[in-house]
């Protein structure tokens, strides 16, 4: 009857964990010391099994300073990841804050080698992914928790030698407090000062990286990498089939005709791939005028210059439409008006 297939459609939900309110921002919740591996003891241990399986040298064989060094879910520490681009390590949080402890550990480590054989690293960027994780510059240390080693760490980034920029902390004399108490971020994300950014290379091209928005991502997406290697590969050949195409008709202008529409964007990095490849033009599309800027910027680095002007800020339906040669509803074609 319905009342028994109610009940069988509900049992399941009886068995979910029941929802447990947010603790306050600037704690450190129950769960973060639940049963989880240290931040750097993760980090270590990563690294050693990356190290052994070779992602370390085929990353340099192809060229790239860029990897994933820990992915927190899979290995023991749920909702934080650890990329390195160039010489930052950049940790992310998505659920519990990090303790300052930890976060002191994780500089150590890489400070200290034992990370293995990463490259030269020179710093830590600690990006917050929600408002739960974060802490700033200015808050008091010791007013969100007991212990100052389970403190908040604050959103920003560390040079490795763990202080303010002035030397290690652990080396000043004369000084009252701590060296967990003087561990704070020589550059704090709210400042919004692009001197912050660095380059790095992926496939032998070359990236800016510049401070990412409030709780926003990274400026390449490194899970996208076999995409970008795959398109400049597919490129190559498209462009050596036209090449040879030309060459049998007699036809010296056989180059640069493949063109390539790079949709969703971002900043730009399928373009990229794209104009490696050999391609004769490429239009980027996003949403975001601000990330096709950065993605020309580095088209401009890396000297290429076959992007279509600055990219189509459009959304990606009436991007195409337009391609296609469709008409746009809302919009005014005759005057260049759009009502959208």
């Amino acid at each position: 009857n319905t009342d028994a297939r109610f009940k069988m459609l509900a049992a399941p939900l009886r068995c979910a964990s029941p929802l447990r309110p947010r603790p306050p921002r600037g704690t450190v919740s129950a769960s973060a010391s639940a049963p989880r591996a240290r931040l750097a003891d993760a980090a270590v241990t990563a690294a050693k099994r990356r190290q052994a399986a070779g992602l370390f040298d085929r990353c340099r064989s192809e060229d790239t300073e860029a990897w994933r060094m820990l992915h927190g879910v899979a290995e023991g520490v749920p909702g934080v990841t650890i990329d390195k681009f160039g010489s930052t390590l950049f940790v992310q949080s998505w659920r519990d804050p990090i303790a300052l402890g930890e976060l002191h550990e994780l500089v150590e480590a890489a400070a200290s080698g034992a990370l293995g054989d990463v490259g030269d690293l020179k710093q830590v960027w600690y990006h917050p992914r929600n408002e739960r994780a974060l802490s700033w510059e200015y808050d008091d240390l010791r007013n969100t928790s007991s212990s100052i080693a389970d403190a908040v760490s604050i959103a920003g980034v560390y040079p490795l030698f763990g202080g303010s920029g002035e030397g290690d902390p652990d080396e000043e004399e004369g000084s009252t407090e701590s060296a967990l108490e003087r561990f704070r971020p020589t550059y704090s994300p709210r400042a919004e000062d692009d001197q912050a950014g660095f380059r790095f290379k992926e496939l032998g091209l070359s990236y800016n990286f510049l401070p990412p928005r409030r709780f926003g991502d990274p400026s390449l997406f490194l899970d996208f990498r076999p995409t970008r290697r795959w398109v400049r590969s597919k490129v190559r050949e498209m462009v050596e089939q036209q090449r040879r195409g030309a060459e049998g008709e007699g036809d010296d202008d056989g180059q640069g005709r493949v063109s390539v529409l790079n949709t969703f964007a971002y900043t730009c990095g399928v373009g990229l791939a794209a104009a490696d490849g050999g391609a004769g033009r490429v239009l980027n599309t996003d949403h975001s005028a601000t990330y096709l800027g950065f993605g020309s910027d580095n088209a401009a680095l890396n000297g290429f210059d076959v992007f279509t002007g600055g990219g189509l800020c459009e959304d990606f339906y009436p991007a195409v439409r337009q391609l296609a040669g469709l008409s746009m509803p809302g919009r005014i074609t005759k005057v260049g008006i759009c009502s959208l």
